[in-house]
């Protein structure tokens, strides 16, 4: 074999829902995460050192559980991604306006086949990973940056091949920026001066193994937490600290009400049909940690950390029907 080393600029990543039993390969691969993806893989055998009496040197090593997970980076732009994070979608709109998109919690989440492919010049690689299921989601926007999506997954197994897709997808949709992003806490009331906001969003996936195979046989749902961190300038200690406090004077000696709603949107910036946008909406929030770090030679900022019960997000853009539909 002779090794021809190349970049990840003769890589690409593209996914499918797989649409029958779990692990099962999409029928069609073809959907671009978004903008600028980049993917890594972590493979495990779960090799065990058989030690024994007489020497200091393993007398066998045998295989536990395969285990696989994929982190999958790219700039927000097509939503279309997020009903695998939530559970289902739903449409409405179209015509002469844009499509919205509404994705909604469900008690499970679809699985899908992820195909990553490298141009190697003669033996090209192609490796399919069956049976992926986002168990952790974390949406960033950072002051100058465009908004950053990092999927987590794992996956059940993989099967390698050497034919590219000549044309893989990619995602027609412009980047969403900070420029055009709001924050609202609860909803209505603006928050300025945001630095950075990130949201996580966790599935909490328990792996299921089973006697006759080494690969993992279920991917079971468990707890949805929702985790909020803002980090903004210190201007008005109304504005976080006595959310924390759950009162006005400092910390409740017995409960924190909880703040209705948080609205988190990103735009494109244009006006009526021309507006792409994401708008995200956690209900039933309560701050859990709040830190305001105080140096003579800087601003101040406070950095805040909320819990929020449940979430609704709807995604806008001109594509009718997504994979998951």
């Amino acid at each position: 074999m002779v090794d021809t080393p190349v970049s990840g600029a003769l890589s690409y990543i593209q996914y499918g829902k797989e649409e029958t039993a779990y692990g099962t390969e999409a029928a069609a691969i073809a959907t671009a995460f978004g903008n600028g993806a980049s993917i890594e893989t972590t493979r495990r055998n779960s090799l065990t050192r058989v030690m024994g009496l007489g020497s200091r040197n393993a007398q066998k090593l045998i295989e536990g559980k395969f285990e696989g997970t994929l982190e999958v980076n790219f700039t927000l732009g097509t939503t279309h991604w997020m009903a695998a994070v939530l559970g289902t979608v739903s449409k409405t709109g179209g015509g002469a306006d844009a499509w919205n998109h509404t994705y909604v919690e469900a008690n499970t989440i679809p699985s899908m086949t992820v195909e990553d492919g490298t141009d190697l010049g003669t033996t090209d690689s192609v490796v399919k990973y069956l049976g992926c299921k986002i168990n952790e989601c974390a949406l960033g926007c950072n002051v100058g940056e465009s908004v950053k999506v990092k999927l987590n997954m794992l996956y059940k197994t993989e099967s390698e091949g050497v034919t590219l897709d000549g044309t893989p997808a990619s995602d027609s949709e412009e980047p969403l920026i900070f420029a055009h992003g709001s924050l609202q806490l609860p909803s209505g009331t603006g928050f300025v001066n945001v630095q950075s906001v990130d949201l996580i969003i966790s599935n909490n996936l328990t792996p299921i193994y089973g006697l006759g195979s080494r690969l993992l046989q279920k991917l079971v749902e468990g707890a949805r937490h929702y985790t909020v961190r803002i980090n903004k300038t210190f201007e008005n200690a109304s504005d976080t600290l006595e959310d924390f406090y759950g009162s006005g004077t400092g910390p409740s000696a017995t409960t924190i009400t909880e703040t209705a709603t948080l609205i988190l949107i990103f735009t494109n910036g244009l006006l009526t049909t021309a507006e792409k946008s994401l708008t995200i909406t956690i209900t039933g929030l309560k701050a859990d940690e709040h830190s305001q770090p105080k140096n003579p030679a800087e601003v101040l900022y406070e950095n805040t950390v909320w819990f929020g019960r449940t979430a609704s997000i709807v995604g806008v853009d001109n594509t009718e029907t997504t994979v998951f539909d």
